[in-house]
């Protein structure tokens, strides 16, 4: 078995080759990954990643304005860079309606 987290942070067409050839060996390959950005877009690569998949689940965290299922990850502050490590001190967990609503005040 070969597990992988936070694969957004690889080239998800490295990654994705390398899982295509490691499940074609027999091995099973787990991926954990954020699908969108901050701005609610694909992570570049990660289409054809979930195309190469068997088993897509789309898990959810808790919206931290009202407590439902969150499927966005809204990042506070003013930088633009894709990639930006931190935790709840840069990102909040929201739902789409929250999402939205924290987007359109930008």
């Amino acid at each position: 078995m070969i597990g992988i987290d936070e694969a957004q942070f690889f080239d998800l067409d490295v990654l994705t080759k390398l899982a295509a050839a490691w499940a074609n060996d027999g091995k099973k390959v787990v991926i954990a990954a954020l699908d969108q950005t901050f701005e609610g877009v694909a992570f570049p690569g990660m289409p054809n990643l979930f195309v190469e998949a068997e088993v897509v689940k789309k898990l959810h965290a808790v919206c931290m304005m009202f407590g439902g299922l969150a499927s966005r990850t809204h990042r506070l502050g003013d930088s633009k860079n894709i990639v930006e490590v931190g935790g709840t001190d840069k990102y909040q967990a929201l739902c789409r309606k929250c999402f939205v609503e924290a987007n359109q005040k930008r």
